[in-house]
């Protein structure tokens, strides 16, 4: 009896609907119905997305998506096929939760174009679903290069850039205004106010005892204070360049001192100064260096070790963040009497409750660090040893070879098309010369001459560049693969090393791979980082690149607390 399965097909623009690509509408149609005739499939169910982006819009708000899986648990279909495992999500920890999702209702997703299951079942599995869903958010990403380049230009005529306001300004998209938001710059003018008499940590209990919270209603930390305060917009300065994408969305992280201008991009005057603009400035400039100033004197000097936390007696201190609030955890201990004998306890316990109590932040206060350590070293155990060396290798030379054939493919069309311009060109130019030589003989004006000369130099650039281009993609996609192949084969001696070293090594390891770790009642999420330049060196061995150039992939981990 034939099997019934479900179909999606999407495309990102309403364009590609209709235009003759390889991944356009129809061609998908096509392809998925041979699939399924020649599989033994029956389609009970077709979804249809056009114009949408699976990189702009989450999952969750794809309408298309949630229905898929509203009738997944109704039992309507147990397969689920797709044109291209991109075509589900371009975001990395989108695209495994959206498979996981369906697996709870017993279906499983097929890529066509692919010819594979998109299985989650090991741990080798989900990481080459990472992966999948990490390259396409990356080729994503790389369509915004001509984009940026086009920002730092406009940045330089202290022009708004677009993107969602500062804190402290607002944005009227009817009347195209940029301007200050009187009570965000209140709180903003209090806060610059007393930085010169008491800290961070004052100040947002001072803001929080009178009802005051974020944009996004939550409390005041310090970290959310310090940040907006540190924005030179609030000086009525434009910068471009103080923050780079962490990821996607809004989501970004600051590069370094806000005041170091020679790094970014600013409006100046004649002599090269910073020029703010006086109807955006919230506090004067100088006034505004000075907080910088003094915020930085007042923060924790760290070492060449990594700073105090890793000294600390808790293993994820420095890590540890509270899932209700956000605030840091830190180390909490106390001790009692048991069966005559004194005895320490250890605890995370959550900043803004040591600070505020209960009145600000509603989680759960203390977190015994003896199980919560306990469960994290499981989970990391368990996924660093589920995966299969053997298998990743075996998937990064299959997708390096896959990558090499198609780059070959390009560089020979590109070199083709070169040599063909080039020919053209070098007979466009003999035609000048003989014009030269004897204008009465020539078929040809000398400015239909020139302007065909013209014509092929910038064919001949353009093809230059465009096998440039490729190049430099194979290099790059090159340098990617042999980073993840040392990343497989150096797992397990990572653990080894990890489990044997003092608690300061054990910390410095970590940062290797973790980013935090949101501690909340009966959830642990562990939240990745892994630089693996970083992560080769911290297992004894020399890395081919310099950490900087070191690929950086972010994913998740969740475990229960309740276990």
């Amino acid at each position: 009896m034939p099997e019934p399965v479900a179909v999606l097909y999407r495309v990102s623009t309403t364009r590609q609907a209709k235009r003759d690509e390889k991944d356009d509408l129809p061609t998908q149609i096509a392809m998925i119905h041979n699939y399924a005739a020649s599989h033994g499939f029956v389609i009970v169910k077709e979804y249809k997305e056009g114009g949408v982006s699976a990189y702009h819009n989450d999952v969750d708000d794809r309408v298309i998506l949630r229905q898929i899986l509203a009738d997944a648990a109704a039992g309507m279909f147990k397969t689920l096929l797709v044109f291209h495992s991109n075509r589900l999500a371009r975001d990395t920890l989108g695209y495994q939760l959206y498979l996981y999702q369906l697996s709870k209702h017993g279906v499983r997703a097929i890529s066509v174009a692919e010819n594979k299951e998109l299985a989650i079942d090991s741990h080798t599995d989900k990481l080459i679903r990472f992966l999948e869903g990490w390259k396409a958010e990356g080729e994503s990403l790389t369509k915004s290069v001509q984009v940026s380049a086009y920002m730092r230009e406009k940045a330089k005529t202290g022009k708004y850039l677009g993107g969602r306001p500062a804190y402290g300004f607002q944005y009227d998209k009817k009347t195209k205004e940029f301007s200050i938001y009187e009570p965000e710059a209140a709180i903003l003018r209090y806060a610059f106010d007393r930085i010169f008499h008491v800290g961070l940590v004052q100040i947002i209990k001072e803001l929080n005892a009178r009802g005051l919270r974020t944009r996004l209603g939550k409390p005041w930390t310090a970290s959310i204070l310090g940040r907006v305060m540190r924005n030179p917009l609030v000086a009525g300065l434009r910068a471009y360049g103080k923050t780079r994408p962490t990821g996607k969305g809004y989501n970004r992280t600051k590069t370094g001192d806000p005041t170091a201008f020679d790094r970014m991009i600013i409006p100046r005057d004649e002599a090269g100064n910073p020029k703010p603009d006086p109807d955006l400035a919230i506090i004067p400039l100088d006034t505004w260096l000075a907080a910088m100033k003094l915020m930085q004197s007042r923060r924790p000097r760290m070492g060449g070790s990594g700073g105090r936390s890793l000294h600390e007696g808790l293993l994820l201190t420095g890590f540890a963040r509270c899932a209700e609030c956000g605030a840091p955890m830190v180390a909490a201990r106390y001790s009692r009497i048991v069966g005559g004998e004194r005895r320490v306890f250890e605890h995370y316990q959550c900043r803004t409750q040591q600070d505020s109590g209960k009145s600000i932040c509603k989680g759960q206060r203390f977190f015994r660090a003896a199980k919560i350590d306990a469960l994290f070293l499981a989970e990391l155990e368990n996924f660093l040893t589920g995966l299969d060396p053997s298998d990743l290798a075996a998937y990064f030379k299959q997708q390096l070879q896959a990558v090499r054939k198609e780059a070959g493919r390009k560089a020979k069309e590109y070199e083709k098309e070169l040599a063909r311009n080039r020919k053209l060109l070098k007979e466009w130019l003999e035609r000048l010369d003989r014009y030269f030589l004897n204008p009465a003989a020539s078929l040809y004006s000398e400015d239909i001459l020139a302007a065909k000369v013209r014509e092929y130099e910038g064919r001949v650039r353009e093809c230059e560049a465009r096998l440039d281009q490729a190049r430099r993609e194979l290099a790059v996609q090159t340098w990617e693969h042999e980073q993840l192949r040392l990343f497989a084969q150096l797992v397990p001696r990572w653990f080894e090393l990890f489990k044997a070293a003092p608690l300061a090594q054990k910390k410095q390891m970590l940062r290797t791979i973790i980013n935090t770790v949101e501690i909340g009642r009966g959830r642990l999420t562990i939240n990745c980082n892994l630089n693996i330049v970083a992560f080769v060196e911290a297992a004894g061995e020399k890395p081919p690149y310099e950490r900087e150039q070191g690929l950086v992939l972010p994913f998740r981990l969740v475990a229960s607390s309740r276990r």
